[in-house]
C-alpha cells in the first residue's frame, strides 16, 4: 500500500504485543511533512477498524494522541514538527474480531511484497527480509506463518507483479524484463507466469487496451 500512501518515503514496522510501532522515514535526504504522515497513520486506523478491530488507538512516541480525536482537545499539528526526517507513532488495540487473523501478520505480508518489489532481482533470503523489517526470523516465520502466507510464494507474486508492469509499460524484451525480476531467464519466468497468474508473458502483452489501466490501476495499489 505505501504507492497509495506516500511518495518516496518508507514506512518500518516493529511488532510488539497486541500492536505494532511505526516509524515513517524519509529518504533521498529529503523530509517528511506531518501531514502526510498523519494520512498514513489514519489510513492504518482505518484499515483495524474496517475488519473489526476494537479499541484502536494512535498515539505519538511522545504520548500525545492522534486517534482517537476525542481523546484530544487541543490542536494536533501544534505539537508536530513543520518538517521533519522521522516521524513515529504506535498502534495499539483491545481485541481483534473473532475468526480474523491478527492484522499484524497481514501487514507484515504486504511489508515482504513492497520491500521485493523494490529489488525485485536481489536474491531475497529470509534473514534479509527480517532484517530489513528490524524483526527476527523467527518472528517473521511465525507471523508469515500465521497470515497463511510462505516467504517464497510472496517472493514470486512480487516479481510476478513487477513483470507485468513492466510489461504492460515497457517495450523491454522478456528475456531482459526477466532478468530485471529476478528470474534465471524467459523459460523460467513463462513457467512461473503460466502456473501462477494463467497466462504467459507474451499473452499480458496481447490484453486488450481497455484492460490495461485497470490492471495498471490495480498493481499500483
Amino acid at each position: 500500500m505505501e504507492p497509495m500512501l506516500h511518495r518516496g518515503n518508507r514506512t518500518h514496522f516493529e511488532l510488539v504485543c497486541n500492536g505494532v510501532d511505526i516509524t515513517h522515514i524519509a529518504t533521498n535526504n529529503s523530509h517528511i511533512d506531518p501531514a502526510e504522515s498523519l494520512f498514513v497513520c489514519g489510513a492504518q486506523v482505518g484499515m483495524l477498524e474496517r475488519i473489526g478491530c476494537i479499541g484502536v488507538k494512535a498515539t505519538l512516541f511522545s504520548g500525545i494522541n492522534i486517534w482517537p480525536r476525542e481523546q484530544q482537545t487541543t490542536s494536533l499539528m501544534s505539537h508536530l514538527a513543520p518538517r521533519t526526517k522521522r516521524f513515529e507513532w504506535f498502534l495499539r488495540w483491545d481485541s481483534a474480531p473473532v475468526g480474523h487473523q491478527n492484522p499484524i501478520d497481514g501487514i507484515v505480508s504486504n511489508q515482504v511484497r513492497e520491500l521485493v518489489r523494490t529489488n525485485p532481482a536481489r536474491k531475497w533470503t529470509l534473514a534479509d527480509m527480517a532484517m530489513e523489517l528490524h524483526i527476527s526470523e523467527r518472528t517473521l516465520q511465525r507471523r508469515l506463518r500465521d497470515a497463511g502466507s510462505r516467504f517464497s510464494s510472496l517472493v514470486i507474486e512480487a516479481r510476478l507483479d513487477d513483470v507485468v508492469s513492466m510489461l504492460l509499460r515497457t517495450n523491454l524484451s522478456i528475456g531482459v524484463i526477466a532478468h530485471l525480476s529476478g528470474f534465471y531467464d524467459h523459460a523460467h519466468l513463462s513457467h512461473c507466469m503460466k502456473t501462477l497468474r494463467g497466462k504467459t508473458p507474451t499473452a499480458i502483452r496481447r490484453i486488450p487496451e481497455e484492460e490495461v489501466a485497470v490492471i495498471r490501476r490495480a498493481l499500483d495499489r
